[in-house]
């Protein structure tokens, strides 16, 4: 299996990864994608992913070393994913995850996971996806996507806050989990809004007419 994730701010015109991070300003969007291919010759089923979202802060969901994000983006809206696949919500930062990391790790509280995204959803500091029964044949892959927001006091000079993801599935052949691998972290960095802001409604000059 191999995976990857990539960003995109409000002023990209495309998706980027590490080493490279994308551009947002304050009141903008952070669009993330998530995509798990098999590119072997087994089929694959038991996916579950884990993915703890920006905080100052934080460190990874395997890798336990400090993922230095600078601010926190929001989570504002549902997160919606294929059929089949549960989405599960907790606003702990450092959830106990025994199933992949045995340590739990030291300090991790329980994450309580629920399906009902709270009334206010940026409270929500990780996310956890079930894919049940589905299977990845050979040449499958699975992709995710959703927004987050950037605060409006957010810092603006260049600022990034990082995010990873980790996940584990099992071999359908002969029943051996695969061992749980987080991809590289994804950053996206702030930047001033140009000349200034008024009203409520955000977005990338990129032509520069004002």
């Amino acid at each position: 299996l191999t995976s990857v994730k990539w960003v995109k701010g409000e002023c990209d015109t495309d998706y980027t990864r590490y080493p490279d991070s994308g551009m947002t300003m304050p009141g903008g969007l952070a669009n993330y994608k998530l995509i798990v291919t098999n590119t072997g010759n087994v089929p694959a089923d038991e996916f579950v992913i884990i993915d703890i979202l920006p905080f100052v802060g934080d460190m990874g969901v395997i890798d336990l070393s400090a993922r230095l994000t600078e601010w926190r983006p929001n989570l504002v809206t549902p997160i919606s994913a294929p059929a089949g696949v549960t989405i599960y919500y907790s606003t702990v930062q450092n959830p106990c995850r025994t199933d992949f990391v045995s340590s739990g790790p030291a300090g991790c509280t329980a994450p309580n996971w629920t399906t009902i995204l709270p009334t206010d959803p940026t409270t929500i500091q990780s996310v956890k996806y079930d894919f049940g029964d589905l299977v990845l044949k050979p040449g499958d892959m699975i992709e995710l996507t959703w927004d987050m927001r950037v605060p409006v006091d957010a810092p603006a000079n260049g600022e990034i806050a990082w995010n990873s993801f980790a996940y584990k599935a099992t071999r359908m052949d002969n029943g051996d989990t695969f061992l749980p691998a987080e991809p590289l972290k994804v950053g996206i960095a702030t930047k001033l809004n140009q000349p200034g802001n008024y009203g409520n409604f955000v977005w990338c000059d990129t032509d520069n007419d004002g």
